[in-house]
């Protein structure tokens, strides 16, 4: 009995194209598998603002265990690893550059696209909760930091209007 019908859908276009065969069944983990890598790459080159650092990281992802054992399976759990990392890396740069009223749709972009990935992932499995919870946690942060950022501004704007005497 499959209770994951998210993962199954996902292989549908693959299996129409290539018929039934391994091929079609490992082709949407490998399409996951190197989304996963450059989002790794992206995530880490956002945190350290370093692209030797993330580009080493992105190496031992590839040939550590997690992408190969992963993806010689052909199971789903390719699909959430992949949506979270992609989920955290939207939500770090919301974290790390925020909205402002002049890049609105920008850095709205960033919450948008971490949510739908964030969706993904628990739809595909709800076991994904907790690092759903996590990226959450750097949203309420991202917000608070936003708000200190936005008060800091205010403080800083040069007094309008005639001085009192």
């Amino acid at each position: 009995q499959n209770n994951n019908y998210l993962a199954t859908v996902l292989f549908v276009p693959s299996v129409a194209l290539f018929g039934e065969s391994v091929f079609a069944l490992r082709l949407p983990v490998l399409v996951a598998s190197a989304m996963l890598i450059v989002f790794a790459y992206l995530f880490i080159a956002e945190l350290t603002k370093k692209n030797k650092y993330a580009f080493a990281f992105a190496l031992m992802l590839c040939v550590g265990g997690l992408v190969t054992s992963l993806g010689f399976m052909g199971a789903p759990y390719m699909f959430v690893a992949a949506a979270l990392v992609a989920s955290g890396y939207f939500m770090l740069r919301f974290y790390s550059r925020g909205i402002s009223s002049s890049r609105l749709i920008r850095g709205g972009c960033n919450v948008l696209f971490s949510g739908l990935f964030a969706a993904v992932a628990l739809a595909i499995d709800f076991a994904a909760i907790l690092p759903v919870a996590a990226i959450l946690v750097l949203f309420a942060f991202g917000m608070r930091r936003q708000k200190k950022r936005r008060l800091a501004k205010k403080k800083r704007l040069p007094w309008k209007g005639k001085p009192k005497r």
